[in-house]
């Protein structure tokens, strides 16, 4: 046993908030630590969240008494007996079968709901998500420990175009949400017009600006771009989501945006802002 092994996953998930407050502080923490020991420290967490989601979760209680012998639930203590005895879940077999959303929160109850988003219904038809205000706080704080990570948010003087679907859907309003407060921050959507003509109006005020979208929204952004002005003259980097891109959409954007001296950042943070480390979202 381990020495991190004695301290409750309360305590620790407490130190990771107070140290997520400051991303650079967060960033030395997790650099002072050796791989073994996050991820141990992960595992644990999984088992954490199982058995409050075993105990706490409607559907999940139900959908897990009948697979698991009563009272064996608090036997699982290893990552090892998770993955042998749990079931693996996904819409079909868990979400679509509750009776009601209720069923899917903590304690049955829409009381902690803070935001209703909806999935982009591209298996048929969208799913409603019901999110606390306890894991929208911590997602807002990990988004922005993770932008300055990889975009050095706080170190440059940053405009982000939010050119993500507006509205119910998932990635749109999480990212304004997320971001909003810490960096400047607009939304224009798909409304690729309104996007070309922020950039033309005030993006030489900024040391870089980010395009968020989706590979399809900012390769046609990007090529509409190209007619009204010059790409190189800013330092342009990509945070895409909702779908993947391959290696060569990568090559035709690195193209267009002719870059003079360094490389383009571009990240697929597919699941970035949907990852929290909270387990308030039961799914």
């Amino acid at each position: 046993m381990k020495l991190i092994d004695l301290v409750p996953i309360p305590v620790l998930n407490a130190i990771v908030r107070y140290k997520l407050r400051d991303s650079h502080n967060f960033y030395n923490f997790m650099l002072a630590n050796d791989p073994e020991t996050l991820e141990h420290l992960g595992e644990r967490k999984v088992i954490q969240t199982f058995q409050r989601a075993a105990e706490r979760i409607p559907a999940y209680k139900k959908l897990i008494s009948k697979a698991i012998q009563h009272g064996a639930v608090k036997d699982i203590v290893s990552l090892q007996q998770f993955k042998a005895v749990v079931p693996v879940i996904d819409k079909a077999s868990y979400i679509r079968k509750a009776n009601k959303i209720s069923d899917l929160c903590v304690d049955g109850t829409l009381d902690q709901a803070d935001m209703i988003v909806r999935s982009s219904g591209f298996t048929g038809e969208p799913t409603t998500w019901i999110r606390s205000k306890q894991e929208e706080q911590l997602a807002t704080t990990m988004a922005s420990f993770q932008f300055d990570i990889l975009f050095e948010g706080k170190s440059k003087k940053t405009l982000v175009l939010d050119c993500f679907a507006l509205g119910s859907w998932v990635s749109g309003m999480d990212l304004f949400r997320v971001l909003s407060g810490n960096y400047t921050i607009t939304t224009p959507g798909l409304d690729i017009e309104d996007a070309l003509g922020t950039i033309k109006t005030i993006g030489e005020n900024f040391q870089q600006i980010v395009l968020a979208g989706t590979p399809t929204m900012l390769m046609v952004l990007i090529e509409q771009g190209k007619k009204v002005l010059d790409w190189r003259k800013y330092e342009v980097k990509l945070l895409t989501g909702g779908e993947g891109f391959s290696e060569g959409w990568r090559k035709q954007v690195y193209k267009l945006l002719r870059p003079k001296k360094k490389k383009r950042k571009t990240w697929g943070l597919l699941s970035v802002w949907s990852k929290r480390l909270g387990s308030n979202r039961s799914f």
